[in-house]
């Protein structure tokens, strides 16, 4: 099992760009991340643009 981790928006942001150049699988068993991790930011990347990566706290 793989330990939770906490990636920032420019991580994730270059995580996307990578599997885009170099392939999916690669990419992520590179940064050992799930593939629904992935398609999670993918998504919000997709909707939201890098916003989508911004966590406010009220």
């Amino acid at each position: 099992m793989m330990e939770k981790r906490k990636f920032t928006k420019e991580e994730k942001l270059s995580i996307i760009k990578e599997v885009s150049e170099h392939g999916f699988k690669s990419t992520l068993e590179k940064h050992s991340l799930y593939a629904a991790s992935y398609y999670s930011w993918k998504k919000k990347l997709d909707d939201m643009g890098e916003e989508g990566f911004t966590h406010y706290l009220f």
